[in-house]
């Protein structure tokens, strides 16, 4: 029997490509690309990888979709990203890595 483990990466043929945040900021800034289908992008990516690294803790995938359709300024607007839950954004439970914290928050 293998201990080899699967490896598991979320890239794809979309409009996220193997780009990093600065690529996908300029081909949003090019109009090549809208920030809404980069959050569908990304958001697809999330749904197929989270089942193997149990990283996300909290989907707001319809609020990604929302906040994607408005108009944002700065080097980084429209590119999706994802927090830990160790920040504290407003509406969206902080539970600092373990759902010891759950109801305490």
């Amino acid at each position: 029997m293998s201990s080899e483990k699967k490896k598991v990466h979320a890239f794809k043929d979309d409009a996220l490509g193997e780009l990093d945040a600065v690529g996908i900021a300029a081909r949003i800034k090019n109009k090549e690309i809208s920030a809404k289908e980069a959050v569908e992008a990304s958001i697809e990516r999330a749904k197929d990888v989270n089942p193997h690294i149990n990283a996300i803790v909290t989907e707001l995938y319809d609020r990604a979709l929302g906040e994607s359709e408005k108009g944002h300024e700065g080097p980084f607007s429209g590119v999706p990203m994802f927090f830990k839950d160790m920040l504290m954004v407003k509406g969206v439970p902080a539970y600092h890595g373990t759902t010891a914290n759950k109801n305490i928050w």
